[in-house]
C-alpha cells in the first residue's frame, strides 16, 4: 500500500469519509457497478482499488460539490462519474487523481446535461488522461510567464515570448529536472492535446522551438479551478 498505510489504516478512513458525507453516498449510488450493499463498501477496501477512488471522492467533498439528489439520479450525472472513475481506476498520481475529481465537481456543477457539455467534459479528461502529472507542470510553467506579459496588438506572438522564455526555460528544466533537447521535445508532443501551439512563419534568427497556450488551456485551466484561472 502506497505509503506503507495499513488495510486496516485505510479501512479506518474510508469507513469515517462514507459514514460522515452524503456525497460520498450518493457517488456510491450513482456508478451502477459500484452500487452494492454499503456493509460490502465498509468491509472491503479492495473496492477503493489502492485510495484511488478514496482520493477521488475526498477531493470531491473538499470542493463542496452540492449535487442535489435529483442530479445524482440522472443518467448524465452516472455517465460522468463513471466516465471520470474509469480514468480515476487506471491512474496512480494522487495529485492528478485531484485534477480528475476537479473536473468533475466542475461539470456537475455547470449543471448542463446538454450533449455538446459532455462532449466538452471527456474531451479535458482524455486530455488528463493522456498527459503526465509531470508533463502537465510544463504549461503550468508556461502559463505563468504568460500572465506576466499578456498579449499586446502591437506585437506578433513570437515578439511576446522574447520577454519570458528564456525565463520559462530556467524555470521549467529546473523544476522538471529535464535537459533544453527534452524540454523542446516535451512541448512538441504536447501539440498532440490542443494545448499548446508552435509559432510558424519565416522570422528571422527563429530555430522554430517556441509556441503559446491556447484556449482550450485556458478552459481546462478554469475547470480544474487552478489559482488565476
Amino acid at each position: 500500500m502506497a505509503g506503507g498505510e495499513s488495510q486496516d489504516g485505510l479501512v479506518s478512513r474510508i469507513v469515517a469519509l462514507y459514514e460522515r458525507s452524503p456525497v460520498a453516498r450518493m457517488v456510491v449510488a450513482a456508478y451502477p457497478p459500484l452500487a452494492i450493499a454499503e456493509a460490502g463498501i465498509l468491509a472491503s477496501y479492495k473496492w477503493w482499488r489502492a485510495r484511488r477512488l478514496y482520493v477521488f471522492t475526498d477531493e470531491i467533498i473538499s470542493l463542496n460539490l452540492n449535487a442535489t439528489e435529483e442530479q445524482v439520479k440522472s443518467r448524465e450525472f452516472s455517465e460522468a462519474f463513471g466516465a471520470a472513475a474509469e480514468r480515476v481506476l487506471q491512474t496512480k498520481r494522487e495529485e492528478k487523481i485531484r485534477l480528475l475529481a476537479r473536473l468533475f465537481a466542475s461539470y456537475v456543477e455547470t449543471n448542463d446535461c446538454s450533449p455538446e457539455a459532455f462532449d466538452a467534459f471527456e474531451e479535458e479528461l482524455d486530455i488528463l488522461d493522456e498527459v503526465g502529472y509531470r508533463e502537465f507542470q510544463l504549461p503550468v510553467v508556461l502559463w505563468g510567464h504568460e500572465l506576466r506579459f499578456p498579449v499586446d496588438p502591437r506585437e506578433n506572438e513570437l515578439q511576446r515570448t522574447e520577454h519570458y522564455w528564456r525565463d520559462f526555460q530556467s524555470e521549467a528544466t529546473k523544476k522538471l529536472g529535464i535537459s533544453i533537447d527534452e524540454l523542446n521535445a516535451m512541448l512538441q508532443r504536447l501539440t498532440r492535446t490542443g494545448l499548446y501551439q508552435i509559432i510558424t512563419g519565416n522570422y528571422w534568427d527563429y530555430a522554430g522551438n517556441r509556441g503559446y497556450l491556447t484556449p482550450l488551456f485556458e478552459r481546462l485551466l478554469r475547470n480544474l479551478r487552478m489559482k488565476g484561472s
